[in-house]
């Protein structure tokens, strides 16, 4: 053996990958590899030789595979090649190679490399490891590159001669010649497409020896040499993929053999040339290679003894083979290529013919019709018919006129009935007849009418056509039967006429105001309202169509009955109501039917003057020349003022709706201004329910911004509560808490208020707690709710909400929920969701921050990472592996919605965790990841001059803050659900004017209704299910009066249940803002899948 240059490494990086250098170091141990032959082979990327070692490689079982392996003159490895799938379906020594080319190795004489340490060893330390893939790519572009400058420069001499082998009926091969002044036959076609892909030496006799380099061939030849090269890899591949189910294959042969896959290419090579040919009954020396149909021919003709016709044709067809894009056929010495149509419309009929013994088709009267009918217009496209003139005339040849037959029976179906006529003869294609088969027919135009029928709709019975779907027959009568006239006649019954198409005409109607009340007049509907019932039912399944019980059919594609759907759902208009044609709504239903009445062609309306100054009075407030009180004019921004007119052109009305302004834009100040506005004309006095935490805040900017008005708290314990509510007539405004309103209810029987005005009206959002049941109860003139939130949870909050303001406006619960929040939030009903948006916009005012307050500085919000270590982290991990345990058995046992309480501690406890766990575990002395990064940002801020709120919804943990506030010297203030009501109002103006840097809040006790415009560094400690209560408890400084950017802050521990709460609330649709178009939405509604998802280890 010459000298070797390849270490281990090498064979590892040759490798497929790691896996098949590890078989084929196991099959090398366990002796798999055979005897090598070696042979010298001309190598043409280094113009030299190299050493082709050959040998058989026992795989799994008892299959064994061809591995040869090839060393350069330097020693390294200059190919390889195995016949086994891996090698053929990836780039790389498989494992047989590789266990070859460790015997290799091995087997070289150690002695003459001392420095190589062959003991295998997988981790040995071993020479630099060469890239071989990259060396790979490398020359083959190299060789291109050689290759095609040596055939440009190089005149080869060397020609290489096709012999066409035909071996069967549809089996073709190519045998070869190949010389130079003499030619020599190729005994294995397959061996010399491999000595073309690596240039080797062979020598064929005493004049020719040749390395079979592309640029040693004539040019003639060369694109046959490519040809064999390149599909003998191919069919070598193939054969190797399917060596098991195909063991007949072979890869050697003197006929090369050309498989279908390769026919297009084949012929290519010699299309329009002349090739010398022998094999299966071929009996012509040569064959022409041409691109087109062959000429056909066939014959009809008459036989005298017996009076029948025969069928008979020129192409006697020898070989026929299809590829992917044609058919191949031998006729006489010529191969053709023929087209696509004629292989599907007439080698049928040849081949057919072919197949007689006598080469003849007899053509008997009784099919004779159907022949000519069916075959004869096909074969007639693309070859020659040739019949004698007797036979021609004996053909009953007739033009085609076809008539179909339309029915309506009592149930409203339709049917259609068919007759093909020939001159004298009516076809019925339900009715085979004798003479259907004497006459020619034309089959392609009775198709045509046959199809287009089914086509329509109709169902094929044994007698005729029939459609029983009342959709395809509304579809046929608008469009179908267009369909059929237009290819051929069509004739109707009395009954079919009947079943015609009826247009809406357009309605009128008188609208005026009386009192409280709207009166609709309607002219007599063209349709019965029990009838108009059914009709709109239709109209709501989005059907184009209401079919009447005469048959007829009403067009339902317009917007009249969108309007009319409207009125009657919208506006709860009775069948009763309808049949008077005089109609009564509540006020509050106006805005929204002049929504509908304005534009709209389907419906004119008569309008009185005073519904019209209603309208415009609502809808224009913006432009009322309502007078703000003197003292307020200075101090109010212009959206203030809208605010005030848009609540003062509702009350006009007697109206009442939600101001929805972003959290710290004045609601306050504009309810206010309304109050102040009216002093001196209310005979009676308003009251303002709010939050506990809000009391005196009211109090306080009532006084501040109108002394004028007299207030009154209600507080105190039940008897001076019951004292002060005797004592209401004797001021303009008085303000409770909704705590106290639902245990005093029954107190305010007998009171009576101008305004009732729901501060944090969200805390009425449940319309089963107390709290919504008892300022429902309270009697006023009008009713405003104030909130930045009007949809925390789900479209309930919405309707409870309404259900204060205007009761009856949003229906009963049940019907809102069954007509408005299941198709809005389950069925994601966009045109539900539009019309309640359209009921609702007038009565609900929302301005945000960003779009009125351009002057007001930026919120950066800023989420911050923290990493859990060592003790928290393995607390965490291990509370959350049992929880998962728990979780799953307590849904198993007690159901999911049995469960909400026990799912709320566990999160809660995971929660905790996060945050500090020494707020579960007592006995806790580690550290908090948490805690160490809200003191560092609190230092940073401080010592950079900013003021900061800590919230959390965990007073334990603020306490925790709190001790290592202490700890540092830091002043702070301290905010929960036990500070008093007077003192909150107290701490926060110290707050806003002192230099405490620091303001500790519990996120429920302290979220709404605070001004803490003093801080401009926002921390929330925890993530809160509801986004919209952070962003409340954000806007205590991020209001009026902050001249600061506000910087946000919040702190989510890594890899736990906080950031997957954090995701569930950027994931969640924004139900708010598709209804009232903004706002925010709360995450606590959660779906058991989303639930179980916190829980996933």
């Amino acid at each position: 053996m010459e000298k070797i240059n390849f270490n281990l490494d090498d064979i590892k990086n040759c490798s497929v990958n790691e896996s098949s250098f590890k078989k084929g170091a196991a099959y090398y141990r366990e002796n798999h590899v055979g005897k090598f032959s070696s042979e010298r082979v001309y190598n043409q990327e280094t113009v030299g030789f190299y050493l082709k070692y050959t040998t058989r490689v026992r795989g799994t079982g008892t299959s064994s595979y061809e591995t040869s392996v090839s060393i350069d003159n330097e020693g390294d490895i200059a190919d390889f090649a195995c016949n086994c799938v891996a090698f053929k379906e990836n780039r790389g020594a498989c494992k047989h190679i590789a266990a070859a080319m460790m015997k290799i190795y091995y087997s070289y004489d150690l002695k003459t490399v001392p420095s190589r340490n062959v003991v295998f060893k997988e981790n040995q330390n071993q020479s630099p490891v060469r890239n071989y893939p990259l060396e790979d790519l490398i020359k083959v572009y190299e060789n291109k590159i050689k290759e095609s400058v040596k055939i440009e420069q190089k005149e080869g001499t060397v020609s290489l001669t096709p012999i066409i082998n035909i071996t069967g009926k549809d089996e073709i091969g190519i045998e070869f010649t190949i010389g130079d002044k003499r030619q020599y036959v190729v005994k294995d076609a397959y061996e010399l497409a491999s000595c073309i892909k690596h240039s080797t030496l062979i020598s064929y006799g005493k004049k020719l020896e040749f390395n079979h380099e592309l640029s040693g061939f004539e040019k003639e030849s060369i694109p046959l040499a490519l040809f064999l090269r390149d599909e003998a890899e191919t069919y070598t591949q193939v054969v190797a993929k399917t060596a098991s189910a195909y063991s007949a294959y072979t890869t050697s042969g003197r006929a090369f053999k050309i498989f279908p896959y390769s026919f297009d290419s084949f012929f290519d090579l010699f299309e329009n040339n002349t090739v010398e040919c022998h094999g299966y009954k071929y009996e012509f020396k040569e064959i022409t290679f041409v691109n087109k149909d062959p000429e056909a021919v066939f014959y009809i003709s008459e036989d005298p003894l017996t009076g029948q016709y025969n069928l008979t044709t020129n192409l006697y067809i020898s070989f026929i083979t299809n590829s992917k894009d044609f058919t191949y056929v031998i006729v006489e010495d010529k191969l053709y290529r023929c087209s696509r149509e004629f292989a599907a419309e007439v080698l049928p009929a040849v081949n057919k013919i072919m197949m007689q013994p006598l080469k003849t088709i007899v053509l008997d009267k009784d099919h004779m019709g159907k022949f000519c009918s069916a075959v004869l217009p096909q074969i007639s496209k693309h070859a020659n018919v040739k019949t004698d003139i007797e036979s021609t005339e004996k053909l009953n040849i007739m033009p085609l006129t076809a008539s179909i037959y339309l029915d309506c029976n009592s149930q409203g179906f339709i049917y259609a009935g068919v007759v093909f006529n020939y001159g004298d003869v009516d076809v019925n294609p339900f009715r085979k007849s004798p003479k259907d088969n004497t006459i020619v027919r034309n089959l392609l135009e009775e198709t045509k009418i046959l199809v287009a029928i089914e086509n329509a709709g109709f169902d094929k019975t044994t007698a005729k056509y029939t459609m029983t779907d009342e959709d395809k027959i509304y579809e046929f009568i608008t469009s179908g039967v267009n369909n059929l006239t237009a290819l051929c006649e069509v004739n109707i019954s009395d009954d079919f006429k009947k079943i015609n198409i009826r247009y809406p005409k357009s309605m009128s109607m008188g609208v005026k105001l009386v009192s409280n009340l709207i009166e609709l007049d309607i002219e007599k509907l063209e349709f019965d309202p029990s009838e108009l019932k059914d009709i709109l039912s239709s109209y709501k399944k989005r059907k184009k169509y209401f079919r009447f019980k005469d048959g007829s059919f009403l067009n339902l594609e317009n917007e009249y009955f969108s309007t009319v759907e409207k009125l009657v759902e919208d506006l709860n208009i009775t069948n009763h109501e309808l049949e008077t044609g005089h109609i009564e709504i509540p006020k509050y239903r106006s805005l929204y039917l002049d929504s509908l009445l304005k534009n709209n062609s389907w419906v004119t309306a008569e309008k009185t003057q005073n519904f019209k100054e209603m309208i415009h009075s609502i809808n224009e407030s913006d432009d009322a020349d309502f007078e703000l009180p003197d003292n307020l004019k200075p101090i109010m921004r212009k959206y203030q003022l809208t605010g005030f007119k848009w609540l003062k052109s509702l009350s006009r009305y007697s109206l009442g709706g939600i101001l929805a302004d972003d959290m710290g834009l004045g609601k306050t100040l504009q309810v206010i201004s309304l109050l102040l506005s009216e002093k001196e004309h209310a005979k009676k006095p308003s009251i303002v329910i709010c939050p506990t935490s809000l009391v005196y805040n009211w109090k306080s900017e009532t006084e501040k911004f109108s002394p004028e008005i007299s207030t009154l708290i209600i507080a105190g314990n039940a008897e001076q509560r019951l004292e002060l509510i005797k004592n209401i007539s004797n001021y303009d405004l008085v303000f409770t808490s909704y705590d106290l309103i639902k245990r005093d209810i029954e107190s305010y029987a007998d009171v009576e208020f101008n305004y009732c005005i729901l501060d944090e009206a969200q805390y009425i959002k449940n319309s089963t707690t107390q709290n919504a049941k008892a300022v429902k109860l309270l009697k006023s003139d009008v009713r405003f709710a104030l909130t930045g939130t009007p949809i925390e949870n789900s479209l309930a909050d919405l309707w409870s909400i309404f259900d204060f303001i205007m009761p009856g406006f949003l229906l009963s619960y049940k019907k809102f929920k069954d007509k408005y929040e299941v198709s809005i939030v389950k069925d994601m009903d966009q045109d539900v969701l539009n019309r309640l948006h359209r009921q609702i916009q007038p009565f609900i005012l929302r301005r945000l921050k960003k779009d009125v307050l351009k002057e007001l500085p930026d919120k950066i919000e800023t989420l911050v990472y923290t990493h859990m270590e060592s003790t928290q982290r393995k607390l965490y991990e291990a509370e959350l592996i049992k929880l998962n345990l728990q979780f799953k058995n307590e849904i198993e046992e007690n159901g999911f919605e049995r469960s909400q309480i026990k799912i709320l501690s566990m999160l809660t406890r995971l929660r905790q965790l996060c945050c500090d766990p020494s707020l579960y575990y007592e006995n806790y002395r580690g550290g908090s990841a948490k805690l160490d990064l809200c003191m560092e940002i609190i230092k940073n801020s401080m010592e950079n001059g900013h003021k900061i709120l800590i919230f959390s919804q965990f007073t334990t943990m603020l306490s925790i803050i709190e001790n290592h506030l202490r700890v540092n010297f830091i002043d702070y203030y301290m905010l929960t659900g036990a500070t008093k009501s007077m003192d909150r109002l107290e701490m926060a103006n110290k707050f806003n004017h002192d230099k405490t840097p620091v303001f500790l809040i519990s996120l429920k006790a302290g979220g709404t209704g605070l001004n803490l415009t003093g801080a401009d560094v926002v921390i929330h400690f925890d993530p809160w299910w509801n986004i919209s209560a952070q962003n409340q408890a954000t806007d205590r400084t991020h209001r009026i009066g902050q001249n600061n950017k506000v910087q946000v802050f919040k702190l989510i521990a890594k890899d736990t249940i906080e950031e997957k709460i954090e995701k569930l609330q950027q994931n969640k649709n924004d139900l708010a803002d598709s209804v009232i178009k903004k706002g925010e939405i709360l995450i606590n509604s959660l779906s058991k899948e989303e639930i179980d998802s916190l829980f996933q280890v």
